[in-house]
C-alpha cells in the first residue's frame, strides 16, 4: 500500500484545530453499544463527489438529515507528519496481528451494533487507549472485521495532536459539494499556561473523592462531573474563564472536553486502586 502519511486528508466538524480543544482517545462505555473510540482527529480521503468520503457517505445514506448535519460546521485539510508511527489496519491479517499484540479487549458481555444489513454482536473490540500508547495515527478499513463496521468508510484517525504537521481551513458549500477556498497552512498551537491552570483547577475538584464500592464510585464521579457542567457552563461564567484566543462558544466545548477527560482519568485511577478494569 502507498505511504498513507504522504496525503492530505479532510477533517469535517471544525476549521480550527487547537490543542486546548483536543480530546484524548477514550474508550466508549460498553452499554453505549458503540465500538469506536471518542476523541482524536477524525479524517477521511478527499472525494470529488462530496468533498470527502465521510460527507459523501452522510449525504448518500442520510439525505434528509444531511443539511442539518453540515449546518454551521467547518472543515480543513490535515497533513500528518511523515515520521508518525501509523497503525494501518487494511487486511484481516492486520487485525489478527493486533490481537496477537494484546491490543484487543475482551468484553465482559457482548454488545450489539447495527451492521450493513442486520445487527451484529461483538465480544471484543480494539483497546484504543492502549493503541494510542504505541501509535500516533490509525488507519482503518471498515471491511476487514465486524468490530470496525461503525467506521462506515476508510478512516484516518489522529491519535495524538503532535502527529499533525499542519492543517488548512476550508470554506465550502456542503449542499452542492464544492470547495470555495482553502486557507494557508496552520500549526496546532500548544496549550497555554491559562489552559493548564484551568485543567489543574478542574482536577482539584476530583481529588479525595469518597465512595463505598465501584458502582458508588461511578455515581459520585458522574454526579460531580454534572455539577461542574452546571456550575461553569452559563455564558457569563464562560466569559470569565481566562484562556486566550478561545471564543466563548468554543469555551463550552472546551469545558466539556476538560471535564470529561479529567473524570475519565479519575475513573481509571480509582479502578487501579480497586484493581479493576474500567
Amino acid at each position: 500500500m502507498a505511504n498513507l502519511l504522504k496525503n492530505e486528508y479532510v477533517h469535517f466538524g471544525s476549521n480550527d484545530i487547537r490543542s486546548e480543544l483536543w480530546l484524548n482517545i477514550q474508550m466508549q462505555k460498553q452499554n453505549f453499544n458503540y465500538s469506536k473510540p471518542i476523541g482524536g482527529l477524525w479524517c477521511s480521503k478527499s472525494n470529488k463527489y462530496g468533498i470527502c468520503d465521510w460527507l459523501f457517505y452522510k449525504s448518500d445514506t442520510k439525505k434528509e438529515e444531511y443539511p442539518y448535519y453540515v449546518s454551521n460546521k467547518g472543515s480543513c485539510y490535515v497533513k500528518f507528519k511523515d515520521n508518525s508511527k501509523i497503525l494501518s489496519l487494511t487486511t484481516k491479517s492486520d487485525y489478527l496481528n493486533l490481537k496477537d499484540s494484546g491490543m484487543i479487549s475482551k468484553l465482559s458481555k457482548p454488545i450489539r451494533i447495527y451492521g450493513r444489513f442486520d445487527y451484529e454482536y461483538l465480544d471484543e473490540i480494539p483497546d484504543y487507549e492502549k493503541i494510542r500508547d504505541f501509535y500516533d495515527v490509525l488507519y482503518v478499513d471498515p471491511y476487514i472485521d465486524k468490530v470496525f463496521l461503525q467506521y462506515s468508510i476508510e478512516t484516518i484517525l489522529g491519535l495524538k495532536e503532535e502527529a499533525v504537521e499542519y492543517y488548512k481551513p476550508i470554506e465550502a458549500n456542503y449542499l452542492d459539494h464544492s470547495i470555495i477556498s482553502v486557507g494557508e497552512k496552520k500549526s496546532v498551537i500548544p496549550k497555554s499556561k491559562e489552559y493548564i491552570n484551568f485543567v489543574e483547577k478542574i482536577q482539584s475538584l476530583f481529588n479525595n473523592i469518597r465512595y463505598d464500592n465501584y458502582d458508588d464510585m461511578l455515581t459520585v464521579l458522574y454526579n460531580l462531573r454534572d455539577k461542574i457542567f452546571e456550575k461553569f457552563s452559563d455564558k457569563k461564567t464562560l466569559e470569565d474563564i481566562n484562556i486566550t484566543n478561545v471564543e466563548c462558544a468554543d469555551k463550552k466545548h472546551l469545558l466539556y472536553v476538560v471535564v470529561n477527560n479529567v473524570c475519565d482519568e479519575a475513573i481509571r485511577n480509582e479502578c487501579k486502586k480497586l484493581n479493576l478494569k474500567k
